[in-house]
Parts: C-alpha cells; structure tokens; sequence
C-alpha cells in the first residue's frame, strides 16, 4: 500500500485554524458589539423621546374668517336664509396623540354689529373640546365635553356641511343630525372595507330658562310672576350608512329627545340622506326628515385647484325653524364659488317663498372666506 500523502491533513488542518481564529475574533470583538449595541438603544430611546416631546409639531391648524354682506334686494330674504353679516373667525386645532388617537379644539370668535357701542363687540370662546379614540382599524369613539356635533357621531352626506355654502341652510342638512348638539358621547364603526357602517352618540344640551307658570307668595296670594326653570334636551342618535361603490353613499337616522323636566314631550324622528357623484366633479345630496318637517336638495362643484376654474352651488328645500309658518318657507341659494385654498369668495342670490301668503322676496349676498392650513 502506498503511504499517505505528505498534505492530505491540510485541510482539517487549515479549516481547524479558521475556527479558532474566528474565534478569537468574536472573543476580542465582543466588548465593542456590546459597546455598540447600548450606544443604538440609547439613540432609539433619545429619538423616541424626542417624537413624543414634539407630537404637537404634527398637529393640524385650520383658521377661517368669515365676512359676508348683503348688497341688492330685500334684506328680509338674506335675514331669512340665514346669511350672517358679522365677521366671524374659527380657528380648529387637531392634536395627534400617541396609539392613533387625537385632540381636536375649536375657538371662535364673532364680532356682532348689534353690539352697543360702549361694550366690546367681540367674544372669543372655546366652543368645541373632542377627545378621539380609535377602535381597532375601522372604530372611533368621540367624547366631547364641549360642542358635541351631530357629525361627530354619524356622516352628514352634505358636500356644503364644511363653509361651502352661502347660507347656513345649505349647509345645516336634515335637522335628525342638526339638533343634535352638546355634551357627547359618540361611537362609529365601520364594515367590509367601509362598504356599510353604524353610528351613533348620546347628547345632552342646555336649553335655557323656560317659564313654569305663576308662582305663589308664601301666605298663598299670587305673585304675579313666572317661575324660572333651567331646561336640558337628551337626544339619542343611531345611523346607519351603506357605500355602494365609490360615487354613492346613503344613510337612515333615527333620533330621540326628551327634553327635562317635561320629558312628556318626548320626541322621535327618522331622516334619510344621500349622496351622489355626477361626472368628475358634481356633487348631489338630498335629505328629509319626519321630525322637523324639513327636506332639502343641494348640488355642487368646488373650484379648480388652481382657483382658475370657478365652482358653483345651487340649494333649495324646507328647513327646520320649530314653528309651523316656517316649516311652509321654501328657501332657494344659488352662487358661485371663486378663489383657491387661501381665499374664496361666494357670491350668489337667496330667495324665501311665504308658505302661507305665496309671496317670493330675494337679495343678492356675498361671503368670503379667508383660510390657513398648517
């Protein structure tokens, strides 16, 4: 047999002398793996500090200012469709917070021409605190100590529900989401991908002073007087919307009031609501509510981005004012809708139709907005 050959241990050899080395390695290289490691964790935590201390750098601040006036025409149609002539500033604050929730403030200021000339014609209040909670990836929860919105609980369906419109008949929608205003407590969720969603809050609102009948003096003679009685309204809301496709959307309300201390005149109320694309751009929405009497249609198209193209609105319908002459009023806006994303100006005509003597009156009004975004 012939004898080995002289390197055939070479390779073991060779591959044994690798580990120790890599080894030996590993063994010196330690401290400064370890050294490296704790510098990267103190980084990551530095800079998640840093995220957290600066989360307001996120937040979102929307301000509006708006004028409006009335030029031509019977000041009684303006007055009657709601076309406001004081300047009035907003100025809304979205907060994000950490795991998705979010803070939302709004403070508004209004300047009234009625004011006496020795008071300040302006106030500033805080009209709006929401704390908004996510649930999952399709749920929000919404409490609003302050200035709790029917919006808040349930989708308006209205492309004229954000300033778009001339008046605030426009953009008020059905009065089931419209009366619901106050302290809030409001829930949503939506299913299969947003194709069908419910909603729903409970509100609880001041009403004032109302009068109580005539009070007795102590030795039983009659006083005179009326009683003070402080009134709160409950209203309960649930909705649910369906989204069939990308250019429709349509929901059923169902509210319930009851005013205290007379909850005997406790009310329930049901409204529809829809929401439609036409074309690109042309928004249709139409609404109805059984409680209020009320029911409208409105139309729209916003302004090019560029503010070169001019958009326009047109809204007619019947709106809810709580007395019966009014619930016969037709009310009727049209205007134009001019500027870009900073300001826009909305000049149009509004027109009241008497239900009870048939008579028609109309003016020409203007708005305009100026808006910031950061």
């Amino acid at each position: 047999m012939a004898p080995p050959a002289k390197n055939a241990h070479a390779p073991a050899t060779s591959t044994t002398d690798d580990v120790q080395t890599l080894r030996r390695l590993t063994r010196e290289a330690f401290g400064e793996i370890t050294s490296l490691r704790d510098r990267l964790g103190d980084l990551e935590r530095s800079v998640a500090t840093d995220r957290a201390s600066r989360v307001t750098d996120a937040a979102r601040v929307d301000a509006r200012v708006t004028m409006g006036g009335v030029a031509l025409g019977d000041h009684r149609a303006a007055a009657a469709a709601d076309v406001d002539v004081a300047p009035r500033a907003v100025t809304t604050i979205d907060a994000p917070l950490p795991g998705g929730d979010s803070l939302v403030v709004r403070l508004a200021s209004s300047s009234s021409s009625s004011s006496s000339s020795d008071a300040d014609p302006t106030t500033v209040a805080l009209e709006k605190v929401m704390y908004r909670h996510r649930i999952g990836s399709r749920g929000w929860l919404r409490i609003s100590p302050i200035g709790g919105e029917g919006q808040d609980a349930a989708a308006t369906l209205n492309p004229l529900s954000k300033g778009g419109a001339l008046t605030s008949f426009g953009a008020r929608g059905p009065s089931t989401l419209s009366r619901c205003e106050g302290a809030a407590a409001c829930a949503s969720y939506d299913f299969g991908d947003g194709l069908f969603g419910v909603s729903g809050g409970v509100f609880d609102r001041d009403g004032g002073e109302g009068d109580d009948g005539d009070s007795g003096s102590e030795n039983g003679e009659s006083g005179g007087g009326k009683t003070k009685t402080k009134t709160r309204t409950r209203r309960a809301l649930l909705q649910a919307t369906a989204r069939p496709g990308t250019r429709a959307a349509v929901s059923l309300a169902a509210a319930a009031s009851s005013p205290s201390p007379s909850p005997s005149s406790s009310s329930f109320e049901l409204g529809v609501n829809g929401l439609f694309a036409v074309g690109d751009e042309t928004l249709v929405a139409a609404w109805a509510s059984s409680g209020g009497g009320d029911w409208g249609v409105a139309a729209t198209r916003p302004p090019g981005e560029d503010g070169g193209s001019p958009g326009w609105g047109v809204a007619f319908g019947v709106a809810d004012e709580g007395s019966d002459r009014a619930k016969s009023d037709l009310r009727c806006e049209a205007f134009a809708r001019l500027g870009g994303e900073s300001r826009r100006v909305t000049p149009g005509v509004v027109a009241r139709r008497d239900g009870v003597t048939g008579k028609w009156c109309a003016s020409f009004a203007c708005k305009v907005d100026l808006l910031y975004s950061s």
